[in-house]
């Protein structure tokens, strides 16, 4: 299953790959007819942050689904990053709650390192230029500090986004596989955060993982 965030990120996986709408408990599932003898699904429009995300995670894996790439957009925590750069996700700092409640507490939740080498391998293989690098977790994006961006600069974490550190968790507890990768869609620019960001970009961006995610998901199981 590709797990989506963003409405545009949902309707171009299922335009593209044909998707045939499934039923689902809240927001929309669809298996694509395109991937794999409609072997991979992606799940969408449920909403935003780690509960949602995690609670959708669940319920598929309880139908049966044991494989997982996530998709969506991310806060650079660097000047140099830009609007549609690509950062496969390698680790996620565990800022936010719905984590600790599937592992003991620790710093970072981490992917499944094999499905996160097939992810980096489809992005290579398509020729999309990325980055592999921690993630910062956080569920209230709006509280975060540039003392915090320093500070997580200086340990060479990447970006920032509400989902990854609760999902690596669930997935390691159900013992399914999940892997994450972003698109760049805002972030640090003179000492203010830029939110007037280069949508176009930040989509194509989206579009290129989610040509990636597929791939990966197409492969064969990890």
């Amino acid at each position: 299953m590709l797990i989506c965030f963003q409405d545009r990120v949902f309707s171009y996986a299922t335009r593209k790959y044909r998707g045939r709408k499934l039923q689902a408990p809240f927001g929309e599932i669809s298996r694509l007819r395109r991937a794999a003898d409609g072997r991979v699904g992606v799940a969408g429009r449920f909403g935003i942050g780690a509960p949602a995300a995690v609670f959708v995670l669940e319920w598929l894996a309880a139908l049966g689904a044991r494989t997982f790439t996530v998709v969506g957009f991310a806060g650079g925590l660097h000047e140099r990053q830009r609007a549609g750069d690509l950062v496969v996700c390698t680790r996620a700092l565990r800022d936010e709650g719905t984590s600790y409640h599937y592992l003991p507490p620790a710093q970072y939740a981490e992917p499944d390192m094999e499905l996160t080498a097939q992810f980096t391998a489809a992005l290579n293989q398509l020729g999309y230029a990325h980055e592999r690098g921690a993630s910062w977790t956080i569920d209230a994006p709006f509280r975060e500090t540039f003392a915090e961006v320093e500070h997580y600069r200086s340990m060479d974490i990447l970006t920032v986004e509400m989902e990854a550190a609760a999902l690596f968790s669930a997935s390691a507890y159900l013992g399914t596989a999940c892997a994450a990768a972003f698109a760049i869609g805002d972030g640090p620019k003179d000492d203010r955060w830029q939110i007037d960001f280069d949508r176009r970009a930040l989509n194509t961006g989206l579009e290129k993982l989610v040509d990636a995610a597929v791939a990966t998901l197409a492969a064969e199981p990890v």
